[in-house]
Formats: C-alpha cells, sequence, structure tokens
C-alpha cells in the first residue's frame, strides 16, 4: 500500500480544503491519506480531537506516529525529506517548504509543492499547502466530536429556533464597509429578536452590539489583535488553544443552522464554507449526527 502525507495549513476551512484534495488525489491514485498530526500552529491538539474522519482512504489509526516512523525506512518524495513525524514547515514567498536537515545539521528547505494530476512511484509522498475554497466533499466524510458538540448544543439551546445568523469577517480579510453591509440587511435585523453574531474582530462585534443590545448574541472569546487574525494572533492569557480550537468550529455549524444567513465578505472560505452548510442542511445534519 502506498501513502499520501497531508500536512494542512491555513484556518479550518483551508485545512478542511487541503484535505478535501488530498482525499480525491488519494482515491484516484490508490493511496491511504495520513492527515499529519503537525496540521498547523494554531491547533496545537491533534485535529482528530475535534474531528473525526470517516472515509476507508483516509488513515484513522491512533499510533499515527509509529506508522510514520516506518514510511521512514521507504521510499518517500521528496526523497530530501527523513524525518515524517516532525515534518517541520515555513511558509516563503507564495510557497510552503518543509524544513529538513543536511549531514551539517544545516537547515534545508525542500519545496512541497507538487503535481497533483501524476501518479507518483514512491511509497509515501508529502504534500504542504493552504488552499482557500468550499471542501465540499470531506465534508460528507466528517463527524464533530463531543468535545465540540457539547459546546454546540448548550450555546443553540440560548437561541430561538428563528435565528438569523451573521459572519462578518473582518482582520485578514476585511470587509470593506461593515456599516454598509449591516444597513443593507437592516429590515432582517429588525424583525427577527435573536441574532446570531459571529466575528473575528472585537471591535465589530461591539460595534453592532451596540446598536441593537440585546437581540445580538455572541458566544466566543476574541481577543483584539490589532487587526489581525484570531487563529495565529489570539490573546493567549484570555482563552486556552482548546477553547479557540472549539470556539472557530462551534461558530460555524452555529452559522449554519440558522433560520437565515447573511455574510460580508465573499473573500472568506470561512463565511462560504457556512453558507455551503446552510444550504445544504443534508450535510451539516452529517457533522452533527
Amino acid at each position: 500500500m502506498k501513502y499520501f502525507i497531508c500536512i494542512p495549513r491555513g484556518g479550518i476551512s483551508d485545512i478542511l480544503n487541503v484535505i478535501n484534495f488530498c482525499l480525491e488525489y488519494s482515491i484516484k491514485y490508490n493511496r491511504i491519506l495520513i492527515i499529519h498530526p503537525n496540521t498547523d500552529g494554531w491547533i496545537q491538539d491533534k485535529l482528530i480531537k475535534y474531528i473525526t474522519f470517516n472515509h476507508p482512504s483516509i488513515y484513522n489509526d491512533d499510533n499515527v506516529y509509529k506508522k510514520l516512523k516506518e514510511l521512514e525506512k521507504t521510499t518517500i518524495f521528496p526523497n530530501e525529506i527523513k524525518d515524517l513525524e516532525i515534518c517541520k514547515n515555513k511558509y516563503i514567498n507564495d510557497c510552503y517548504y518543509i524544513i529538513t536537515t543536511n549531514d551539517n545539521n544545516d537547515d534545508v528547505f525542500i519545496n512541497s509543492n507538487i503535481d497533483l494530476e501524476r501518479d507518483y512511484t514512491e511509497d509515501a509522498i508529502i504534500y504542504c499547502n493552504c488552499e482557500g475554497g468550499i471542501p465540499k466533499n470531506i465534508l460528507n466524510y466528517i463527524k464533530i466530536n463531543k468535545i465540540v458538540l457539547d459546546v454546540y448544543y448548550t450555546r443553540m439551546s440560548k437561541l430561538n429556533e428563528n435565528y438569523i445568523s451573521i459572519h462578518i469577517r473582518n482582520t485578514d480579510r476585511k470587509t470593506d464597509d461593515v456599516e454598509g453591509f449591516i444597513n443593507s440587511i437592516k429590515n432582517k435585523i429588525d424583525k427577527s429578536d435573536c441574532v446570531f453574531l459571529a466575528s473575528d474582530c472585537s471591535k465589530t462585534i461591539e460595534y453592532i452590539k451596540n446598536i441593537y443590545q440585546d437581540k445580538i448574541y455572541t458566544f466566543s472569546k476574541i481577543t483584539d489583535n490589532n487587526g489581525k487574525n484570531m487563529h495565529y494572533y489570539y490573546d493567549k492569557n484570555m482563552l486556552t488553544n482548546e477553547e479557540l480550537v472549539i470556539d472557530c468550529i462551534v461558530d460555524l455549524l452555529m452559522l449554519s443552522s440558522a433560520k437565515e444567513y447573511y455574510f460580508s465578505n465573499p473573500k472568506s472560505s470561512y463565511s462560504l464554507t457556512a453558507n455551503y452548510l446552510f444550504s445544504n442542511k443534508g450535510v451539516l445534519d452529517g457533522l452533527l449526527r
């Protein structure tokens, strides 16, 4: 059996989208997909702590490090990479590089791009990337774990069944005109007595709460990161990494579960993924089962 070692990077939607591409490749070329535990620096635990993948082409054994160690004795592409357990990586000039060492113990940067249209002969291939978009296929093979679902259902119990949801991405992916966006859906907000708001910007949340006050519900701990994104630059004194990851996934699910959903930034893969789940309630239900 041959293997495809995937090191997904970026926010939660980006990570799932990279896994989506890698699963499609693995199926096409008859490989087993290993989602490397070193997914992205902002998720300090294994991704499978929060999400379970159910597909015959995805490696689901808890002894993933043991398997990676075994694969070090096989043929690998890129062949300069020796340590599969660590696979440190770095983003340089629009490309991800795997960092390995040479005989002098100097760092060597190996381009991790591969041709996804090519069938490689090596026993194991390694791919590291961040890819925006909607991870449509992989969403059919995901179950959200209890540690996340418990928080989701607790927060959902505080909303009424007809709540509307709003997502405003406004840090690394800026919304051009927050005030204009809110005005464009003002009649929807005015008619609703329960509005769930998710945003990565604490100032945006404060601005909207000052206008609509008690009808606005927010749950995630969003820290002021001076315009930088939450997943890399959150205030670690205000929330744990586990809280950060759970908040990220639960907000996505709650946005998607609303009676109506509105988002401000069409460049946000997170917003678009929420919209896809909102429009495909069968897929959403599958995540929650």
